[in-house]
């Protein structure tokens, strides 16, 4: 008999078949070796055999078993994950669609697909704006709501009780939303591991109208005042225009604004403008409530000197010192922001005549 052929041929059959990830150590071969080195020819062999396999059927017991516990101890975390395959990879994220419908003759309008959807204006990057989920289905007594960005960052947005039901929806949530980079977001509803829904939405860089149309006219109101004692060295009238690099709103009617600002005084001289003073350099403001508006709360100028940039560092979030940089990256950007609001400021000069000649 081979006996080193007949252990090659059974590990070779177990190989092949379910077993093929176990591994037959050196002792197991040694283990069979020694019976069947004192077995009789036929009837020893037989037994050896039988071992052999008993053996094996022994391991993939016991392998099946450890299966079935993992397996069990996973549960509801395995069917979430299988709920989770279900969704698109963050490289297929669309964003959800922009609908209307209408609930017992009153319209609205929201974005994604039963059983969740938001009510929502565009999003745009830091801009904080109120938002309602709507619900359907069971609900539980609270809802866990997450943010995931295409790229990976998660934002725990908290836990909320869901309150009554809203138009065609069995019940909803108020919240405020801040969204901090562009780029497509999915917005989910979860109790526990179960997800009771999600929609996508885009995230939009840069400055929305309405923050665009409340922030520009305040700010230069602001700069433009006579009184201002900052700017009061700049003379009179002087005229304020801004290239608005961004805007940070964490909390309804509360926002952070990074903008640079050529503020100047003109006069007009054989029917030609000329600047008397001014300034021009990034700045950054605070706005926060006030009465039925807002008001300028503050604001921060770079150093002077060799303190400049570490100043302009520490006023800047690094993604808006970025675009800082972008738009002044070389002479020729900077001279052509300089030129844009300074032809703005001309422009305001000769409209309202308040310039001196």
């Amino acid at each position: 008999m081979d006996v080193d052929k007949l252990l090659r041929d059974w590990k070779k059959s177990a190989d092949a078949a379910l077993l093929r990830d176990l591994v037959f150590t050196p002792q197991m071969e040694q283990n069979v070796r020694r019976r069947i080195a004192g077995a009789k020819r036929r009837g020893r062999l037989r037994q050896a055999r039988r071992w052999a396999i008993g053996l094996s059927l022994a391991a993939c017991t016991v392998w099946l078993l450890l299966q079935q516990v993992w397996w069990s101890g996973e549960g509801d975390g395995r069917q979430a994950a299988e709920r989770e395959r279900m969704i698109p990879q963050a490289s297929a994220w669309q964003p959800s669609l922009l609908k209307t419908a209408s609930h017992q003759g009153v319209a609205f309008t929201y974005w994604g697909e039963k059983p969740l959807r938001l009510i929502a204006n565009r999003f745009y990057e830091d801009q904080v704006q109120p938002v309602v989920w709507l619900l359907n289905g069971s609900l539980p007594g609270s809802v866990q709501l997450r943010a995931v960005h295409q790229q990976g960052a998660e934002i725990d947005l908290g836990r909320h009780a869901p309150k009554g039901a809203l138009y065609d929806a069995d019940g909803h949530v108020s919240t405020e939303l801040a969204l901090p980079a562009a780029g497509v977001w999915k917005l989910e509803a979860r109790s526990g591991t179960r997800q009771l829904g999600h929609l996508f939405v885009e995230v939009h860089a840069g400055v929305s109208d309405g923050v665009r149309a409340i922030v520009e006219p305040l700010l230069t109101q602001y700069l433009e005042q006579t009184d201002h004692p900052d700017f009061s060295w700049v003379g009179t009238p002087r005229y304020a225009s801004l290239q608005l690099i961004g805007v940070e709103s964490k909390q309804l009617g509360h926002k952070t604004v990074y903008a640079w600002v050529l503020l100047e005084a003109l006069s007009r001289t054989d029917g030609e403008w000329r600047q008397k003073a001014g300034l021009s350099a990034p700045m950054r403001f605070t706005i926060e409530p006030a009465n039925d508006g807002y008001r300028v709360a503050g604001h921060q100028m770079p150093q002077d000197g060799t303190a400049y940039w570490p100043s302009i560092q520490a006023m800047y979030p690094a993604k808006y010192l970025e675009k800082l940089q972008e738009l002044t990256r070389t002479p020729e950007q900077h001279n052509r922001l300089a030129d844009e609001l300074h032809a703005r400021n001309l422009a305001k000069a000769e409209q309202t005549g308040e310039a001196e000649r």
